[in-house]
């Protein structure tokens, strides 16, 4: 993932040592290669496309970010006042969170060949120290992807015609696909996912199944956030 010096942002901005002034940036979610797709009170969804050999505008992030690595190529990302940074390829299906305990701002530059493509979940509200994970049976076909206080996230891969047993979801939760396919939860109408990327936003749920309708495997993410 592309990492954000803010120190080296805040050592610029306080030595007055500039001889111009710092480029104006936008609000992440105002960058026209972070597209909001979906908004509560607990996260805003971005579906981050960064097209080969491109750059973003300066962006500056003021929240925690929960992200999936879709498909990824080398980088360069740069802070007002310091020279670009190389950052290698992500694996993709790679999950990460960067905290912002402060305001940040840069750019990235695609230097490669593909997209760069992230599901990222901006963590809005404050984080509850009580807040409960998902109750996961013993016989499962998911497993923890990455965890902390604020946020958990589940992998789950499913066969052709194969479903996730059911689980309980004790907090708000997004599902998030790596994989194009069907799904069918709850025993509702299977819905096409025709590319990788975010499906849908739920709130806890005592009973919550997932089915791969489809005729080939599909990776699925369950992101919740402890709010």
């Amino acid at each position: 993932m592309i990492h954000f010096s803010q120190a080296a942002f805040w050592i610029f901005a306080l030595s007055g040592g500039a001889t111009s002034s710092p480029p104006a940036a936008v609000p992440v979610e105002k960058e026209p290669f972070h597209r909001p797709v979906f908004t509560n009170s607990e996260v805003q969804v971005l579906d981050v496309v960064i097209p080969p050999k491109t750059s973003t505008l300066f962006h500056t992030h003021l929240h925690d970010l929960l992200g999936l690595t879709i498909s990824s190529a080398p980088s360069k990302n740069e802070v007002p006042g310091q020279k670009p940074t190389l950052e290698p390829a992500d694996p993709e299906g790679e999950v990460w969170y960067e905290p912002f305990p402060s305001a940040s701002t840069h750019r990235v530059e695609n230097v490669g060949n593909t997209p760069i493509h992230y599901l990222v979940f901006q963590v809005l509200g404050k984080a509850a120290a009580d807040a409960p994970a998902s109750a996961w049976p013993d016989r499962d076909v998911g497993r923890v992807a990455f965890e902390n206080a604020r946020v958990r996230v589940v992998r789950i891969d499913l066969a052709a015609g194969e479903a996730a047993a059911d689980h309980k979801h004790m907090t708000g939760y997004g599902i998030g696909t790596l994989t194009g396919g069907r799904l069918e939860e709850d025993k509702e109408p299977s819905r096409s996912v025709s590319e990788a990327g975010f499906v849908r936003w739920g709130d806890r749920s005592l009973h919550h199944t997932i089915r791969n309708a489809g005729d080939a495997p599909i990776s699925i993410f369950e992101f919740e956030v402890r709010n």
